[in-house]
């Protein structure tokens, strides 16, 4: 990992510290204390020379840092220094790819084995048809993923005021999962100045995101089983 220069932005006694040099390795244990051998685990892999030199004081703080971080882990939107995997928009894409995908042009149609298992040909007239059942359908579950963005973006408000993250200058340890979970799970990681941020939400824990998604599938599958039934028809 490159460093980024950056100004001193330390503080002490109202003045600002001097450069605080230190291997990469003895910062991680120094920082991480008894996690150190769980931070360790995760660089096993990686090409990181826990000897080289790195210079604390070019770093902001993460109280620096956070406000930012917040805004674009709950927000998905980008800055020209940070970057974030993914955003709401790309959960709208994520949530929505099995629940408002368009039909397949009608050839392809024709050997789609959940929608067509017979490989019935399908002629424009009929194919302009289904087009009809699927846009109805996708005009009802449309409002219905907004409300989904927007309940997800309180329920990432919220495991953020209570700490539900991981954070840490240069890594972070990986989010704390429960075994016992098998729900949808969303996960996201981001940079900001030096500090990785790693996110992981266990969503259907949350009362309104599973009632919304349990609704959404409810009506995808309604969706899916009246295009069935007109192509059994033809």
């Amino acid at each position: 990992m490159s460093l980024v220069e950056r100004t001193p932005v330390e503080i002490e006694d109202g003045k600002p510290l001097a450069s605080r040099v230190m291997t990469l390795g003895d910062y991680l244990i120094e920082e991480w204390g008894s996690r150190w051998p769980e931070i360790e685990a995760q660089l096993a892999e990686a090409d990181w020379d826990l000897d080289s030199e790195i210079d604390l004081s070019k770093y902001p703080s993460w109280e620096e840092v956070e406000p930012r971080a917040r805004a674009l882990a709950l927000n998905g939107t980008v800055g020209i220094e940070d970057s974030f995997e993914g955003d709401l928009r790309g959960l709208y894409e994520t949530v929505g790819k099995s629940l408002l995908q368009p039909l397949l042009d009608r050839q392809l149609l024709k050997g789609d084995p959940g929608l067509n298992p017979e490989g019935k040909p399908i002629s424009r007239y009929d194919y302009d048809r289904l087009k009809e059942i699927e846009d109805r359908h996708t005009a009802t579950m449309a409002p219905l993923l907004e409300a989904y963005l927007a309940a997800n973006q309180s329920y990432r408000a919220a495991e953020w005021e209570l700490g539900h993250y991981e954070h840490g200058l240069l890594v972070a340890p990986e989010p704390t999962k429960d075994p016992s979970y098998s729900g949808q799970i969303e996960s996201t990681s981001g940079s900001f100045n030096g500090w990785m941020v790693e996110l992981y939400f266990e969503v259907e824990k949350d009362p309104l995101l599973n009632s919304l998604l349990a609704e959404l599938n409810a009506l995808a599958k309604a969706k899916a089983d009246e295009l069935k039934l007109y192509i059994a028809g033809l």
